[in-house]
């Protein structure tokens, strides 16, 4: 009997060895890639030369980010009348007393923002970038700023051509694009649906303004927006980063300390996270994670890879290419967003963006 304890014993013993070799191996396989990935990721810049000012947009951005009102929980942004004048459905001498002065109480802080959509770098900034600290002030504050630009920048616009000043439109809605975009190029789809309020919000005053502008103002608009169609990411680049963060937020805690002391602080910052919570998950849900971590890399890469295609083959690929992340364990650590794996969702917005991007910039 006690021999048959030890020979037990000593099975399970070269069980567990063979079991951390395996576990050892593909930390040092799949981790490599998330390391090279995410520091260039992370040490991205842009450039948008055609943008009258030197200087970095969300650098710019970030104090105003931390002091972003919130118009829409104020009582005159109920009113239908807001979104008819931002429309050009009425002018903007409808707008109610309470309405104008709302306007009017923020339009400093709108100016502000919109000159950081007139400097000419991209780059991330404490709060902003590839791999946000969620818990910061300014990553919180993201979402609302964009939601205030969504309703204060139309009606800037209107109040602009009111006054027949369709070049100081065209300004506004290029500031717009760049906040937008550049937020977008950055973060992917962490961002993308923050984003599309403002950049839909403009674009009726925008093409307004551009049948009114002078040759002058038009050709510098056109400009700008091609530097913004640029900046405007592919959808396989928004999957790869999207690839690089999920790894990062699922599988983290496994990177080996050899290849951790090399990622940027913002991505050690994200595995120290995991680290410190990995056993959150329960013994049976950290170790079944690490079993999928091989099924997850393998997965994203199909849906990378199905998302470079024309969109007429581009939905039913990464459609199928889902299928390997549908095991329904792997699903319950990735429901954070996006929307259930619903990836071809997000392929078709991005789509429509740059389509109005390259239409503005067209000769």
């Amino acid at each position: 009997m006690r021999r048959a304890f030890l020979v037990f014993f000593g099975l399970l013993g070269a069980m567990l060895a063979l079991a951390f070799f395996v576990f050892s191996s593909q930390a040092m396989r799949l981790g490599e890639p998330i390391v090279r990935e995410a520091t260039a990721l992370e040490a991205r810049t842009f450039e948008l030369p055609a943008s009258p000012e030197a200087g970095s947009v969300f650098d710019c951005l970030g104090p105003e980010v931390d002091r972003a009102p919130d118009v829409s929980r104020t009582l005159p942004w109920t009113s239908p009348t807001v979104n008819e004048v931002g429309s050009g459905v009425r002018p903007a001498s409808t707008l109610t007393a309470s309405e104008r002065a709302e306007v009017e109480q923020h339009a400093e802080w709108l100016l502000r923002t919109l000159a950081c959509g007139r400097k000419r770098t991209i780059a991330p900034t404490a709060g902003l970038g590839p791999f946000p600290d969620f818990l910061h002030g300014r990553r919180q504050s993201m979402p609302r700023t964009m939601e205030t630009l969504s309703s204060l920048a139309p009606l800037r616009m209107r109040d602009a051509l009111e006054l027949n000043q369709p070049g100081e439109a065209l300004d506004t809605c290029a500031s717009v694009l760049v906040l937008t975009t550049g937020w977008l190029r950055l973060e992917g789809l962490e961002s993308m649906l923050a984003t599309m309020g403002p950049a839909r919000a403009v674009m009726p005053a925008c093409r307004e303004a551009l049948t009114r502008a002078s040759p002058d103002e038009v050709t510098l608009f056109k400009a700008r927006v091609h530097d913004v169609f640029a900046l405007a990411p592919t959808y396989a680049e928004v999957m790869k980063l999207e690839r690089t963060q999920l790894a990062l937020r699922l599988f983290g805690a496994w990177i080996p300390p050899s290849l951790d002391a090399q990622l940027p602080s913002t991505a050690k910052r994200v595995t120290k996270t995991q680290r410190d919570s990995k056993w959150d998950r329960g013994v049976s849900g950290t170790l079944a994670l690490r079993f999928y971590w091989r099924r997850f890399d393998a997965g994203m890469r199909e849906i990378e890879a199905a998302s470079a295609l024309a969109p007429v083959d581009r939905e039913a690929a990464i459609v199928s290419a889902q299928k390997t992340l549908q095991a329904t364990f792997l699903r319950r650590f990735m429901a954070a967003d996006p929307v259930d794996l619903r990836y071809q969702m997000y392929a078709v917005y991005l789509d429509n963006l740059r389509s109005t991007l390259e239409g503005l910039a067209a000769p």
